[in-house]
């Protein structure tokens, strides 16, 4: 399975300890992933259908922990290997019971209209919270493989859903992104820190481990990377430099002779020439007496400026 298959699957084995907490999580499930069944024979049914298999195993073994009822789970092939998985709460009882304590049902009766924002069901806890916005995530949430990009979003079809999800994220000191691709709006988060925030927020803790661990790992190489790459140029440009001098002092060799020039250029012009691969602090450091980098550099500018003449 994929990194975001993987921590959907650990979300959808989390169980919180509170009834309000499980209530949450299923409250944003059926506000996301379910329908009302239009009544039949007068029974009012509730349906969930999702192509993720673990919300549906989520919102299952919630309704069973909080209403202690079963539902029927079904599963209809789609297109190559596509599938849609389905619950249907058929026990009308159990249904409406699960509706108020949502507030999915109004005390006249009322049904709440499921393309609308869902404002009023945002819990106030904090924990609550953490619950709701889990079941979000197992709803709208992906994750991409760590190993190759830091990227935790959630896609969603209606702008209020995104704007709740992004208010939701920020009460707890992560801020988000948005953007709209092909007709959806994506809330997202590209950092590495915020999204082991938003990982620990919903629970995902085995993710949240493997994620540090990958992201540890990645800016160790990538501060590895970082330094060769800056030596390798210090070496480069070095090598082009040290080329140009002993260039200009096979000039001067040959049109004055190295030995007829001031002592302390004549010193470090022959230096130079034992030690090509050298910079200017090293090749200092084989005078005698040891010259420093600043000292070497303004030797090699006059040295520079003699051969330009010649």
């Amino acid at each position: 399975m994929s990194f975001s298959s993987d921590t959907k699957k650990e979300l959808s084995e989390f169980t919180d300890s509170t009834r309000h907490c499980r209530l949450a999580e299923l409250t944003a499930i059926s506000g996301c992933c379910g329908q009302y069944v239009p009544r039949a024979f007068g029974r009012l049914f509730f349906l969930y259908q999702s192509e993720n298999f673990f919300v549906i195993k989520t919102a299952y073994d919630l309704i069973r922990k909080l209403f202690h009822a079963s539902a029927d789970v079904s599963v209809i092939s789609g297109a190559g290997r596509q599938r849609f998985y389905m619950l249907l709460v058929r026990d009308e009882d159990v249904v409406k019971k699960m509706l108020f304590e949502m507030k999915l049902l109004r005390m006249g009766g009322a049904l709440v209209d499921l393309s609308l924002s869902k404002a009023d069901l945002i819990p106030k806890n904090i924990c609550c919270k953490r619950a709701y916005l889990r079941g979000l995530f197992l709803c709208f949430g992906s994750i991409s493989d760590p190993h190759k990009a830091y990227r935790l979003e959630y896609v969603c079809d209606a702008e209020e859903d995104a704007d709740e999800i992004a208010e939701l994220l920020s009460g707890f000191d992560i801020s988000v992104k948005k953007a709209d691709r092909k007709g959806k709006k994506i809330v997202y988060i590209k950092e590495g820190e915020k999204i082991s925030s938003a990982l620990g927020v919903i629970g995902a803790r085995k993710a949240l481990l493997e994620f540090e661990n990958i992201r540890i790992l990645r800016d160790i190489s990538g501060n590895v990377n970082r330094q060769v790459n800056c030596e390798t140029a210090n070496m480069n440009k070095a090598a082009v430099a040290g080329a140009e001098q002993i260039r200009q002092i096979r000039l001067i060799d040959q049109k004055i002779g190295l030995d007829n020039i001031a002592a302390e250029l004549s010193s470090a012009a022959k230096a130079r020439l034992d030690n090509p691969e050298m910079n200017l602090k090293e090749l200092g450091e084989t005078l005698s007496p040891p010259v420093g980098k600043s000292g070497m550099y303004h030797r090699f500018a006059k040295i520079k400026k003699m051969a330009e003449e010649l």
